[in-house]
């Protein structure tokens, strides 16, 4: 028998370097190849053989189960000696987009490696593996993993495909990993996609905004500015209140950005921060900067998605880095995205290491309640979020009271602390952004305040002066980096983007029209057979047909401009959980036939109902700014959408 280790190991070595270096120095006796009559090979260990000395018809009989109906991406649950994956490759992969491979056992790998030629998979672009990781390193992987764009909108299409010899020998594990990356969909879900109507929300902001986004540079001219020049963000937890005498002390040691809701805090204090940030498209962001004196030293870190008034009235300069998010990729297609998470400290913490700061101080990010008095922020915020914060810390205490675990995590000296849901969230997205980007992250905080951020390095207070560089002048090296970059001529951008628009109300038009068009044909097919008469083969080449025509809808009708998925992600996001939630249902045969068919069709009329509501929707509304030339006209008014400052609930972030 040939022993394919080596050549194995060399390719791997090129994909994972620190996975072959642990496979290649693996050393154990157990689960031993043995030979098998007839050349099928099998792992035994003692007097257990893995396959029951039935290895291909294992394989066979697995791979014939699995449900390849449209496999665009696959999971493999336990490898074993690699003979599902192996069958598997000899099929047409050519709709497969993304497979992982997940695997417990090194040892099993191992062994896959040495009787089999792996050479072809892992040269495979598509495939990515997880051998042997387990806690925080399997956590940080699955959400590492699932984030992507591309993949998380393949949810729905997500096939699993399980070697139960393999599973067998630690179910758990894998239900474990099932399990996490459901979570990790919902985690990065909430961080990636806004709910129809938030989209929408920021659609109008931005179309409000054109005009002024118009004289607002791009943050992108500052990269690397800051080469090897520390920097802090500044946040309002509870702790700020500790951290304000020895921030007095270093203005210019390092580069200082504050959150939107810090600002007024720092300028009390005389601490002038170079930069904010602002990332909420509500109206409760006016609060935060009303009353203001200039701050012609601070830029605002923002987009035009926030508030229209908070974009037009803040009291210094601003510059727009974008997120990767919606409509801001097709307004702005020649621009830098990034991807900053949902909080603003993570925006400023994402925005310092694009200008090249060495290292970078989290300073008020406690992330908790605090546990010494009732304060869930340092004073000086707003009283409506303070009021809405005070509010959200009863509920969660109750719930703690009653012996509720999800809002309790660990805090910086190793003790439980209280949190809430979205905190966690932040301190959660936090770590990932800290391993992911290799920062040389520090949370400055004192030990009995704030939650344990993963990856992040606990610093006391009073070593915070060795982290510092010599002063720099910060200020004068911003302007003179920015003058140098000179924002678009106003006549060629209102040209540009009054082109977009038009192109946008088009689109608008064929997507609704799509829309209804899907709509009435459902309509009459179910009109003519009637779903609890009819046997399920009756509707399977329909729903057939409107699967295709929806993946195709969704991803491919405009091509590159990708107008569909930019506009609409939220909508194919919400689809992808529906259908997700479905097919779970339906491997589990918890369905008649006949429910599962009307499950299936309402699927479908939600996804086009929603899609006709908002291609409505918002083409409706670009017409109305053009009729009432909105963007373009002065502003002797205020838009009639600020009219609703004082009626919106407050947002506490």
């Amino acid at each position: 028998m040939k022993n394919y280790l080596e050549e194995n190991l060399n390719v791997l070595a090129r994909k994972a370097p620190e996975l072959a270096e642990r496979i290649r120095s693996l050393q154990s006796e157990e689960w031993t190849i043995e030979e098998l009559p007839g050349g099928e090979i099998d792992l035994r260990h003692q007097t257990k053989l893995l396959y029951g000395g039935k290895p291909q018809q294992h394989y066979r009989r697995f791979l014939s189960q699995s449900d390849f109906q449209y496999p665009k991406w696959v999971i493999f649950y336990g490898v074993g000696l690699g003979g599902v994956i192996s069958e598997f490759f000899k099929g047409n992969l050519k709709e497969v987009e993304h497979i992982l491979v997940v695997e417990k056992s090194p040892l099993f790998f191992r062994r896959s490696l040495e009787i089999m030629d792996w050479r072809a998979i892992l040269e495979d672009s598509r495939v990515e593996l997880m051998v042997g990781l387990i806690g925080i390193e399997m956590e940080d992987f699955i959400t590492s993993y699932v984030g992507q764009q591309d993949r998380l909108i393949l949810v729905r299409a997500l096939t699993p495909v399980c070697d139960s010899a393999a599973m067998s020998e630690d179910e758990k594990y894998y239900l474990q990993v099932a399990q996490m990356i459901q979570r990790a969909v919902e985690f990065v879900h909430a961080f990636l996609i806004s709910p129809p109507e938030d989209a929408y929300q920021g659609f109008m902001n931005i179309i409000h905004n054109l005009k002024e986004s118009a004289k607002v540079p791009a943050f992108e001219n500052l990269e690397g500015l800051f080469e090897g020049f520390p920097g802090i963000v500044v946040s309002t937890g509870p702790s700020l209140e500790k951290a304000i005498p020895w921030l007095k002390k270093v203005q210019d040691r390092a580069v200082i950005a504050c959150a939107d809701s810090a600002l007024r805090i720092l300028l009390k204090h005389g601490i002038t921060p170079h930069f904010s940030g602002c990332l909420e498209r509500v109206s409760q962001t006016c609060f935060l900067f009303e009353n203001l004196p200039p701050v012609p030293e601070t830029w605002l870190i923002t987009d035009p998605m926030i508030w229209p008034n908070t974009y037009k009235s803040y009291p210094g300069p601003k510059l727009n880095m974008l997120r990767h998010l919606g409509q801001t990729k097709w307004f702005y297609p020649d621009r830098k995205f990034y991807a900053c998470g949902s909080s603003v400290a993570h925006k400023l913490t994402v925005a310092l290491k694009q200008m090249g700061c060495s290292s970078i101080l989290l300073v008020g990010q406690d992330l908790a309640f605090d546990r010494y008095s009732e304060k869930t922020h340092a004073e000086g915020i707003p009283k409506i979020i303070y009021d809405y914060a005070q509010k959200e810390r009863k509920f969660f205490e109750k719930g703690a009271s009653q012996g509720g675990t999800h809002c309790v995590v660990e805090g910086n000296n190793g003790q439980p602390i209280l949190t809430s849901p979205t905190l966690n969230s932040f301190r959660k997205f936090f770590g990932q952004l800290i391993r992911e980007e290799k920062m040389n992250c520090y949370n400055v905080i004192p030990k009995e305040y704030g939650a344990k951020i993963p990856h992040a390095i606990w610093k006391d207070p009073e070593e915070v002066f060795s982290l510092l560089g010599e002063s720099r002048p910060v200020v004068k090296l911003i302007q003179e980096r920015l003058a140098r970059f000179p924002v678009e001529d106003f006549r060629k951008y209102k040209k540009r983007i009054q082109r977009l628009l038009d192109k946008s109300e088009e689109y608008l038009k064929v997507y609704q029209q799509v829309s209804l068009d899907i709509l009435d044909s459902i309509s009459l097919f179910c009109h003519q057979y009637d779903v609890s008469l009819c046997d399920e083969e009756v509707f399977r080449p329909m729903l057939e047909r409107l699967e295709k025509v929806t993946v195709d809808f969704e991803r491919h009708l405009f091509g590159e401009e990708d107008f569909y998925g930019d506009f609409f992600l939220a909508l194919i996001q919400d689809r992808s959980f529906a259908v997700s939630q479905l097919s779970h249902a339906l491997l589990k045969q918890k369905m008649p036939p006949h429910e599962r068919i009307a499950a299936q069709i309402s699927l479908f009329r939600d996804v086009y109902n929603t899609s006709q509501l908002w291609s409505a929707r918002m083409g409706k509304f670009l017409r109305d700014c053009a009729l009432q030339n909105r963007i373009w006209k002065e502003d002797t008014e205020k838009p009639a959408l600020q009219k609703r400052e004082e009626t919106q609930p407050p947002c506490l972030h």
